[in-house]
This record gives C-alpha cells, structure tokens and sequence, in this order.
C-alpha cells in the first residue's frame, strides 16, 4: 500500500529525473516554507518541495557553517554536489535569516533561477493583506519569466482546485490516524504524506484516495494502550526518528510540522480572493514559530492542540540551531507544564543522530507517559 510513498523519497535526483521526463514541466524547487505549490503548477511548472535531507554536508560547510540550520546546509549541499541538477530555478521565502542568506548564495553561486516571495513582517493584517496584493503579480511575472507560461486565473482556479483536493486528503490521512491509533505505522504515515513532494500532484492525489479508501476498510488494529504523543518541531524528523517512535510503540496523534500538520491546518490560494487567501495560506492555521502573528501565542495555544489530539504528552523535535524555534522553546516548555502535559524535547539534525541516546530518553519517556495512565 505504502511502497509508491517510500519510492518517491527514496532518490531524489532519480525521482527528479523521472519526474521532469514524465511530466513535460519545468521543475521548480520550492524552499521552506509557506510558497504557494498552485502558483507553480498554474505557471505550467512542476513544484518540488525540499525540507533537507539525510546526508554528510561537505562543499556547504565553506558558506554555511555547522551553527547554521541544517536544513538550509542539506539544500545547499545538495545544489553544490549536482544532486538537484534537473530543477530550472529555485524559489524561496523570507521566512527566517538563514533562508534569507541561502537565497543569496544560490542567486551567486547557482547557475539557475534563483526567485524571492518576501512575507511581510507587517503585524497590521489590513497593511499585510495590502502588501501582499502588491507583491502577488510580481511573483506571477517572475513565475513567468522562469517557466515560460503566463499564470491565468483560469490556470490558478484549476490548480488551487487540484492542492485544495490533495490537502483535503491529507486532513483525512490525519483525522484517521487521531481516530483509529495503531493503524498506520509512524513511516508509513509520514512517508504518504511527504511523497507530495517528490509525486505529480495528480498522481499523488489518485494514490493518496486509493490508500485512504483502503486504510478506512481495513480492520481495526489490536486493542490496548499505547502511549500517544503530540510531535512539535519545523520539519518532520528523519526516518531513523520515525522508526525508533515505531519500535517503541509510541503513537504519533497529531503534530504541527510546517511539512506535515501545520500545512493542512492552513487552506490554499484562491484567485478569487488573492491577498486575503494568500495571508491565510502564510498566517493562518497553527502558529508558526517563524511568524509573527499578533494575538496569537503559541506557549497558550499548545495545550489545547495537545488535547484536541487526545496525547498523554509532547515530543519537541527542535532542528538544531533554529532561533526561532529555540527562543519560544521555554515559553512552551513553561506553558506545558503548567497544564500538567508531560513533555521530552530532542534536538534534530540532518546529518547524524546519537540514536542509541535518543531510544534511551524515549523509553525513559514512554515509561513516564504509561505510569501516568491515560
């Protein structure tokens, strides 16, 4: 049922390669986060999304160093060492310092395309919807520019439509897990998800159906308790993570990834409505930590999404060196606490993870969550 997830992550300049020969599209990198996918696609380009990946960095370690996000460092590496060689350009986001720099070293050490979506940092949502509306036609122009299709809204109206479908059945991959626990193997789940990704969104939105009528037929998965978790971080951990929750048999309920549950919490673009749904696509939904949103606070608002899930407690996965992520960390922990939700945080990198380590607190963790019932 998984196996066409798990492939389209498995090699991705093979998957890049197949992809730009299968589907005739230019291919467009997409840097977190926030950047519309339907924008893309309306511009007859093909969006692939990249949130690091697991190997050694050595040709970025001379532009960005070990202290820096290693997230950014794997997407670097991964364009200095000719891994991301069939995309046409790359698009990023302002959304932290980091990112912000690494668009930089592509736009001078790249050979392709290198486009900008500044988000405002305005916190006045009518001086950000209005600055969005300005710089909405500049980010069609260069879309353009870089795929050679001019972005119609009958174009943006189709492909809104299509991402509109696929988060719709992702919201059903999630609703499902939270329902039935123990159904969906923790790989497997983050695997169906992520293969958006690296798929044609029409294919991926056929097999995404097909597995989902398949899981909501399946047979209820063994009774007893296992202990439940709420997983925070910016990006979903790496595979070795993943397995060791499995092995463990701890049970992902929901999370608030920017590549997993945060994405789907927000709606996608809708033409008829630019500036307004675009502001909703980068601010709304679950509170991002690179974000800055007036009135909404993150360390309250955790609480409730943890019982909303039905967790016994959180798991913090931090990437390492993430600013943003680190400076609301106490407040968070703080805020957990207080409301008596036992919490474990863990630090996250792309290139190496002390496993043994980190199996050793989760088991302590799980120990924890099973003597304090349900």
């Amino acid at each position: 049922m998984f196996a066409p997830f798990h492939e389209a992550l498995a090699d991705p300049p093979g998957r890049l390669s197949l992809l730009r020969r299968r589907s005739g599209r230019p291919l467009i990198g997409v840097a977190p986060a926030y950047f519309p996918p339907e924008w893309v696609h309306a511009a007859g380009g093909l969006p692939v999304a990249f949130w690091g990946a697991a190997l050694p960095v050595a040709r970025a370690d001379a532009l960005l160093p070990p202290y820096c996000c290693p997230v950014a460092r794997s997407i670097l590496e991964m364009e200095l060492a000719g891994r991301t060689a069939e995309l046409a350009g790359w698009v990023f986001t302002s959304l932290c310092d980091t990112l912000v720099n690494l668009r930089e070293i592509f736009r001078r050490l790249s050979s392709r395309p290198t486009l900008v979506f500044p988000i405002p940092l305005a916190t006045d949502p009518f001086a950000r919807r209005r600055r969005l509306a300005e710089l909405i036609p500049a980010a069609f122009q260069d879309l353009a520019w870089l795929t050679g299709t001019e972005v119609t809204f009958a174009a943006l109206a189709s492909a809104s439509r299509l991402y509109g479908e696929i988060r719709n059945l992702q919201r059903r991959l999630y609703s499902l897990r939270r329902s039935r626990p123990g159904l969906i193997g923790v790989r497997n789940f983050y695997a169906a998800l992520r293969a958006a990704f690296f798929m044609e969104p029409e294919e991926y939105r056929g097999r995404l159906a097909d597995l989902l009528s398949r899981l909501e037929a399946a047979p209820e998965p063994p009774a007893g308790r296992r202990p439940r978790l709420f997983l925070s971080g910016m990006v979903v951990p790496p595979d070795e993570v993943l397995g060791l929750l499995e092995h463990l048999g701890l049970d992902p309920a929901d999370d608030d990834f920017a590549n997993g549950g945060r994405m789907i919490s927000r709606p996608v673009f809708d033409p008829r409505d630019p500036a307004g749904s675009l502001e909703a696509a980068i601010f709304g939904g679950t509170p991002c930590c690179c974000l800055h949103v007036p009135g909404t606070d993150r360390a309250a608002v955790f609480p409730r999404l943890v019982r909303e899930a039905g967790a016994g407690g959180v798991l913090l996965l931090p990437v390492r060196c993430c600013e943003p992520d680190a400076f609301e960390r106490p407040a968070i922990g703080a805020g957990l606490a207080a409301a008596g939700i036992p919490a474990l945080t863990m630090e996250m990198d792309c290139e190496s993870l002390p496993l043994e380590s980190l199996r050793t607190r989760l088991e302590a963790f799980r120990e924890l969550l099973e003597e304090s019932g349900p």
